[in-house]
């Protein structure tokens, strides 16, 4: 296993490819929930890369608790990879809605809607940049 910044940058490039949605569903699917896993997965290579501190190493997985989307990107990746969330239920956000538009000449368009359990319900695409975003900030200000 490499350095977390081989992990941040597949998370990056797992983004920029959900970006593009004129594509087949199933490969566009695939990749929506890839790009969860990995990005939740990050933390597990911050806190298995031996060049990093030890209290960074020790203490990533407490400051991700601090980012919300976060959260809820780990109860997705823990959902997509295990089926059924079933144990340390962060945020109780599930995949609830797809609504696809197809665009006549231009091409396909998907809107996958998460919700969590106050019933607070986000765009999958968004997040998932908002994602990107926090672990730029978690990266900047507490990984060294």
């Amino acid at each position: 296993m490499g350095s977390y910044n081989e992990q941040f940058e597949r998370v990056k490039r797992l983004l920029k490819r959900i970006e593009n949605q004129n594509r087949d569903q199933i490969d566009y699917e695939d990749d929506l929930w890839f790009f969860f896993q990995n990005a939740w997965h990050l933390k597990d290579w911050i806190e298995n890369d031996a060049s990093l501190s030890v209290a960074t190493r020790n203490d990533i997985e407490k400051i991700c608790e601090a980012y919300p989307r976060i959260m809820i990107c780990a109860d997705l990746a823990n959902r997509t990879k295990h089926s059924e969330l079933t144990r340390k239920i962060r945020t109780g956000a599930k995949h609830t809605r797809t609504d696809v538009t197809i665009k006549i000449g231009i091409g396909s368009e998907y809107k996958y809607t998460i919700t969590d359990k106050d019933k607070t319900e986000y765009d999958a695409l968004e997040l998932a940049k908002g994602i990107v975003t926090d672990w730029e900030e978690i990266i900047k200000d507490h990984v060294r």
